[in-house]
């Protein structure tokens, strides 16, 4: 749990619980890993609107938009989207990190697939509950990618850094 700072602690971070806060007039946020929360989703919900809108204004047709996935907050924003407007594009995600630790150390691909999807199906009817959005999706309704894990964002790869020169350079 992440509060804001607080006039008598200056700085509060799991150290205060939260109904001494309350108790003295602040509101105390919950902010999860990321900021993915049902909450945390409507920017980039919001977005595929707006890249809908950009697409049709391009003449763009047959569009796959490509994600990171790391706590899943912007690709659930863009699926639910996808999803729930019924816009015309499809949304990859490429996982960064482990959903299933043991299979990301053994190299097995499937497993690491399926923990990724049954976490993706768990978030989104989280959210679907949260908005009253009428939806039902599973595990294989979700385009989620294991194979390029490289263990976190930013984290200094050579295969990264060499696609990275090489999309750089077209």
């Amino acid at each position: 749990i992440l509060q804001p700072l607080c006039q008598r602690h200056r700085r509060c971070q799991r150290h205060c619980p939260q109904g001494i806060h309350e108790d003295m007039g602040e509101k105390v946020y919950y902010i999860p890993m990321g900021g993915s929360n049902e909450l945390g989703i409507l920017g980039y919900y919001e977005c595929a609107l707006e890249l809908n809108k950009q697409f049709n204004e391009l003449g763009l047709t047959d569009v796959t938009v490509f994600d990171t996935v790391g706590s899943m907050g912007t690709y659930m924003g863009l699926q639910t989207a996808v999803i729930n407007e019924k816009l015309p594009f499809h949304v990859t995600g490429i996982g960064i990190m482990p959903y299933d630790e043991e299979a990301s150390k053994k190299g097995d691909i499937e497993a690491g697939n399926h923990a990724i999807g049954s976490y993706a199906v768990k978030y989104f009817n989280d959210v679907c509950k949260f908005y009253n959005l009428n939806h039902s999706l599973n595990e294989d309704d979700f385009d989620l990618i294991t194979d390029y894990d490289r263990g976190a964002y930013n984290n200094p790869v050579k295969e990264v850094r060499e696609a990275m020169y090489y999309m750089a350079e077209k």
